[in-house]
């Protein structure tokens, strides 16, 4: 407990230090260009993790958490624009599927495999491989 107490702590600090990078780093460029990459850089994260485990996994998910740090609210501002009549309910579907359905879809993946319990990052690849489709084309509005 006391190691797992520890490598969560250190995952905090990454995500802190990467929202503070993330942010300095939005003053440069754009936002959607930032989630494409930050996207891309946690589908290989999360592919070492799934290949892995063990250790190098450990440090990759510690990777995770600081490119993870600007995903959801550069996603959030991205999907407020033209909504429109649908500004309420547009955002209330990033938070229910984002922070509820999802994160309980990849701790059934690891409890179904606690033997190969960090292949259930393969679940979290999916959606990040979905944010990188959506900083490259599929924030912008079509009319």
């Amino acid at each position: 407990e006391a190691t797992a107490t520890t490598f969560f702590g250190f995952y905090m600090l990454a995500f802190l230090v990467g929202r503070w990078v993330g942010t300095a780093l939005m003053i440069k460029f754009k936002p959607s260009h930032m989630l494409m990459v930050y996207s891309i850089l946690l589908i290989i994260l999360c592919g070492v993790i799934c290949a892995f485990g063990g250790h190098v996994g450990i440090y990759a998910m510690l990777a995770v958490s600081f490119f993870m740090s600007i995903i959801y609210p550069t996603q959030f501002s991205l999907a407020l624009q033209g909504l429109g009549d649908q500004t309420k309910s547009g955002p209330a579907f990033l938070v229910i599927v984002g922070n509820a359905c999802l994160p309980q879809l990849t701790a059934y993946f690891m409890h179904a495999n606690e033997e190969m319990y960090y292949i259930a990052y393969i679940v979290p690849m999916i959606c990040f491989a979905f944010c990188a489709y959506y900083g490259w084309k599929g924030y912008k509005v079509i009319n």
